[in-house]
């Protein structure tokens, strides 16, 4: 398992997370929302153990993560972040060979180089193959990124879970590939590995992750299955905005739809005015 207990960091005179306990679970997809500034990102950087922290502790099996050597930890979790900079002329099958790097080191074996182009196949990717790096489209550079994931740690074993740590890996994806994205993940969880995703869309995170943390201005507010950390009133409370939780056919699960702000009718004139 790969836990944060009390969690605190700080950059400066600002606390970008205060006290936050969450668990990553193998077989399991947590979901991370919130609004923007909320410490999503924070807290998955700390989690892959990029960040200092200022209170509070991560462990991996049960082990600090200070204590695990750089590629025995690579080869234990993968981490897409939003922005992966990357500007050399490399093809979308060398970056998802990035993620064989902590296996093979910077030889290329036939294995690795057939794990990188299913992972790639894995992730609608399989056509890009070829294609320079730099240019592709940034929904299709999010496909490679969570390729490159997937090779990293494509062998996972009951003794020895591998995890998942994604950042909004849906932010530049149309609809089709935002589920079948989501979808993948979902099945890497049902392997065994355990999945963070920070998500915006509510209703993403209601459909596939096992639980939902929310957190608001560093803490958290809720943390649970969906239909208990994303009622009504904890979505008011994390996002500041009403929310009705609607019935949609065919769905197991209510839809949360954001109700707008009456407007003020023009001139200061009544709304009974207006009907008249």
């Amino acid at each position: 398992m790969l836990a944060a207990h009390e969690l605190t960091v700080r950059a400066g005179q600002a606390t970008l997370l205060s006290a936050v306990s969450i668990a990553v679970v193998p077989g399991q997809v947590l979901a991370v929302v919130g609004p923007n500034g909320a410490g999503k990102s924070t807290l998955l950087r700390a989690l892959a153990g990029d960040v200092a922290t200022a209170g509070g502790d991560v462990r991996l099996a049960g082990r600090p993560l200070g204590r695990w050597r750089p590629v025995e930890l690579a080869r234990a979790r993968a981490v897409v972040l939003q922005h992966a900079g990357l500007d050399f002329d490399f093809t979308a099958l060398d970056v998802a060979l990035l993620g064989r790097a902590p296996h093979s080191g910077v030889l290329r074996h036939t294995r690795d180089i057939a794990i990188a182009a299913a992972a790639l196949a894995a992730c609608g990717a399989a056509h890009l193959r070829g294609r320079a790096y730099p240019t592709l489209s940034g929904g299709e550079r999010q496909r490679v990124q969570l390729a490159r994931a997937l090779a990293q740690i494509w062998d996972v074993r009951p003794d020895a879970p591998r995890y998942l740590l994604l950042d909004e890996p849906t932010a530049a994806l149309d609809l089709a590939h935002q589920h079948h994205v989501l979808q993948k993940l979902l099945e890497w969880a049902q392997r065994g590995t355990g999945v963070l995703v920070v998500l915006h869309d509510l209703n993403l995170a209601a459909a596939y992750a096992d639980r939902v943390l929310v957190l608001r201005a560093g803490r958290s507010v809720a943390c649970g299955p969906p239909a208990e950390a994303l009622t009504a009133a904890v979505v008011e409370v994390a996002f500041d905005i009403r929310v009705a939780l609607v019935d949609a056919p065919g769905l197991s699960r209510a839809l949360i739809v954001p109700q707008p702000a009456v407007r003020p009718t023009r001139h200061g004139a009544s709304s009974e005015a207006h009907r008249r």
